[in-house]
């Protein structure tokens, strides 16, 4: 494991959240093509989370061989630094009161070797490939739209659609059972871990249910062309056989709970939000389903 550990190099690029997608296509993208060119097999893998402690930045996680280690690093950090110097970031007002003790880090800077949670580390190990592919889409997808809770909705349902697409089998009376069984466990460690009043589970709900009306028709939309045998998405293929190969033996529940965490840490998207997920998902489903059964 020390040997791993040495071939890790954690960055974090700070920069305002409503200039990512801008950072991605004219600097990170490029960037991460010329080191391809340079030398492909140098970088074993680039995982990228997005995260606002301390200040808006997005965290990389370089693994690189040891060989040329220090030969592409220098090379990053140059590159990075330079497009922070040419292009840098409105730096935000500080919002008052200040909800957290330490000082944000400066925008428009890099700072190394932040750690990252301790499960990361065991992900990076068993599900590198899967990170990998969730950190390289999520660079492709946000190239040219904002990175905000609505976008990052959208772009989880995408991919949980794709997991219950694999993992759903039998009739669809069948598979309308396995939903309801899902939707009630869920909703139950959701309960034990949050411990709510009445009142603020109803509250919670009612905001939930609003929210997937009024996205009723994004979110069908993205369940038809998941659903379709032949989908138009150049990436679903990739994903189901990641899916696949590492979650052919887990159950839906379990499978879930993982995809759904690594999202919810690439994106920083609140834990909070793990049951609208499942319920918006398991409604569409559902609901075009059972309209399938009265034809």
């Amino acid at each position: 494991m020390n040997d791993l550990r040495r071939n890790i190099v954690n960055l974090s690029v700070y920069y305002n959240q409503a200039e990512w997608h801008l950072f991605f296509r004219n600097c990170l993208n490029p960037l991460l093509k010329e080191l391809k060119v340079r030398n492909g097999d140098a970088i074993e893998s680039v995982l990228l989370y997005c995260n606002t402690d301390k200040g808006d930045n997005i965290r990389l996680s370089f693994r690189i061989n040891a060989f040329t280690i220090d030969e592409f690093m220098d090379f990053i950090r140059k590159s990075l630094q330079t497009y922070l110097t040419e292009k840098p970031s409105e730096t935000k007002e500080i919002a008052h009161p200040i909800k957290q003790f330490f000082m944000n880090y400066p925008n428009n800077s890099i700072v190394e070797n932040i750690n990252l949670p301790d499960v990361m580390e065991e992900w990076q190990d068993q599900y590198i490939d899967v990170q990998t592919f969730i950190s390289a889409l999520i660079l492709k997808e946000f190239e040219e739209d904002l990175i905000e809770e609505e976008t990052c909705f959208s772009f989880t349902i995408y991919l949980l659609f794709v997991l219950f697409k694999i993992k759903l089998t039998g009739d669809n009376k069948e598979i309308i059972n396995t939903i309801n069984q899902l939707i009630a466990t869920v909703e139950s460690r959701y309960q034990e871990r949050y411990f709510f009043k009445e009142s603020e589970k109803n509250k919670i709900s009612g905001y939930i249910e609003k929210v997937y009306e009024k996205n009723l028709p994004a979110i069908n939309e993205i369940y038809l062309e998941v659903w379709e045998e032949d989908s138009s998405l150049i990436w679903i293929s990739e994903w189901k056989s990641l899916l696949r190969k590492h979650f052919n033996d887990a159950s839906l529940m379990d499978s879930y709970n993982i995809i759904l965490s690594m999202l919810q840490y690439h994106l920083n998207l609140p834990d909070i939000n793990s049951t609208s997920f499942a319920k918006w998902i398991a409604v569409t489903i559902t609901n075009n389903l059972k309209e399938q059964l009265t034809q």
